[in-house]
């Protein structure tokens, strides 16, 4: 599982961290800028101290580019699956099939084909880079991101050469502020509810108390029908003696016919239809209307 025509040698030596790299530069040239000559001297002095230095600075390096290298990129949640390998025994890859040398991970050559072997580099490109963010949101990128000279983490962990700034204090400070102030946004709102909600109890209980004023003027206008439909009874049987008895009296008085005499109702003054009709377009001409006969 190869990733490009690079040896592996010359990407791990790539891989090494910027940092290291800058360092043996200048102890390189340090050495050759004392070195100008054979004189035993403060030069041929110069020049074994900045052996020394160079020596140190290349143990530190690979001191670096160990166990520092071997973490990167890895999630906290995955660090057990990468526990055998920093430990410098092997690593089985996330396909639970493949196994590698531990040296293999993160030497920027991708031996795993899920890429599980290269979580702190770009050599794999199915792989994912995981950024702490402390202090802020942990997330993951793409590994294609890594080591492009663009800060993606805002701890600045996907690059190596310490170009990006850790702001991720800042990043999460302001987060902070969003998600206090939608908090205080979303306790307004409950508080409008809760508000409205003891509003609507309170109408409810005068809906009620109106609801039992409308019960009671519905009984009371009952009783009142009830006295005014009996009034209207007793009118009717005023109103039909008084015309009984002016019947008697157009018809002779109120003796009646006399003993052993036949009572004939023609005789005696009833009414024939002819006299009933025009008796009805009289009182149509009277003026009452349907509404004014209702009243009385």
């Amino acid at each position: 599982g190869g990733s490009g025509g690079a040896s592996r040698a010359q990407r791990a030596a790539r891989n090494r961290p910027f940092s290291c790299r800058l360092r043996v530069a200048a102890m390189m040239g340090l050495g050759r800028s004392g070195g100008g000559g054979r004189r035993v001297g403060t030069g041929y002095v110069a020049i074994l101290l900045a052996a020394a230095v160079l020596f140190g600075v290349v143990v530190q390096c690979a001191a670096e580019v160990g166990t520092p290298s071997v973490i990167r990129g890895i999630a906290p949640k995955d660090r057990k699956r990468y526990k055998a390998a920093v430990e410098g025994k092997t690593f089985k890859c996330f396909d639970g099939v493949t196994v590698v040398k531990s040296s293999a991970l993160n030497d920027d050559y991708c031996d795993c084909p899920d890429g599980s072997d290269e979580p702190g580099t770009s050599a794999c490109p199915n792989a994912r880079f995981h950024c702490q963010n402390k202090n802020y949101l942990p997330k993951f990128v793409p590994s294609m991101f890594v080591d492009d000279g663009v800060c993606d983490c805002c701890d600045g962990t996907d690059e190596r050469s310490g170009n990006c700034k850790n702001t991720c204090a800042e990043d999460g400070k302001e987060l902070r502020s969003e998600l206090q102030s939608q908090i205080r946004a979303i306790e307004h709102g409950l508080r409008e509810k809760g508000a409205m909600v003891g509003g609507n109890a309170v109408d409810e209980e005068d809906t009620t108390r109106q609801v039992a004023l409308v019960e009671k003027k519905i009984n009371a206008t009952s009783i009142l029908v009830d006295k005014l439909e009996e009034k209207i009874k007793a009118l009717n049987r005023a109103q039909l003696e008084e015309h009984e008895k002016k019947m008697r009296e157009e018809m002779g008085g109120d003796d009646g016919p006399g003993e052993g005499e036949d009572y004939d109702e023609e005789e005696a003054g009833d009414v024939s239809d002819e006299e009933y009709e025009a008796a009805m377009e009289e009182g149509e001409g009277s003026g009452e209307t349907d509404e004014d006969v209702g009243r009385k």
